[in-house]
């Protein structure tokens, strides 16, 4: 005889997505089979766990977005300057702030560069000098610059 491989039918148990002639049969097979009934315990407390753990980690990053925001507030920075500073950090730069203020004054001097090519690449151009000229390497600086565009663009298309 066949031994059924039930991981299929425990998954779409738990989650309630079996019809009525599905459930009853599998509940009858979970009757006579002890080893099933510890499975499916065991998934329902592993997918308590993880469920909690998402909690968790969803307060975390909620936790983190009101501290940016209270940051934001303090700093008297835009948000789009905020969002730079923040990048900017992160590459341990000296002085985000006053760098985050330089970049948006490229930004200004190219209104189009979410728009229009040459001005973004120009635009590109500029902010990667700004970041070179304070000890960010090519490197990091081109990634740096790639993160600041498309956090501002998308904030633009959302916004």
């Amino acid at each position: 005889m066949k031994a059924i491989d039930y991981s299929y039918f425990i998954e779409r148990y738990i989650a309630g997505e079996m019809d009525q002639k599905e459930k009853e049969w599998f509940e009858k097979e979970i009757e006579g089979n002890d080893a099933l009934k510890n499975e499916i315990i065991l998934r329902r407390k592993t997918d308590q766990v993880l469920a909690r753990q998402d909690l968790m980690d969803l307060r975390k990053k909620l936790k983190a977005i009101q501290v940016a925001r209270e940051e934001q507030k303090k700093s008297g920075l835009s948000k789009e300057e905020f969002s730079i500073f923040m990048i900017l950090k992160d590459e341990n730069l000296q002085n985000p702030q006053k760098l985050a203020k330089n970049i948006m004054d490229v930004l200004e001097d190219y209104p189009h560069w979410c728009s229009y090519s040459e001005h973004e690449r120009e635009a590109k151009q500029k902010i990667n000098k700004v970041l070179i000229n304070n000890n960010l390497s090519a490197g990091k600086s081109v990634s740096a610059t790639g993160k600041i565009l498309m956090i501002l663009k998308r904030a633009k298309s959302e916004g």
